[in-house]
């Protein structure tokens, strides 16, 4: 059973690296990088009639963003 269980994870950690290399190459491509949310969902996000949203999910998308605009270069957040 732990030979099973071990083979299972190795296989998500290696099929999750494949998806975000994907990820991140469509990002580059674009130039543009989409955070989405759901709205009135505190403290995670939420966003006043007018304002930018706000939350943690917000902060913790926006500093993945800029790391992401470290390497490409004018990146657009939408």
């Amino acid at each position: 059973m732990g030979r099973y269980a071990a083979w299972i994870l190795a296989c998500c950690l290696l099929s999750s690296g494949t998806a975000a290399a994907q990820t991140l190459d469509r990002i580059a491509a674009s130039g543009t990088v989409t955070i989405g949310y759901v709205p009135e969902q505190r403290p995670f996000a939420s966003a006043a009639s007018g304002a930018e949203p706000s939350g943690y999910a917000i902060e913790l998308c926006g500093v993945v963003a800029d790391e992401i605009g470290r390497s490409v270069k004018d990146l657009k957040r939408v």
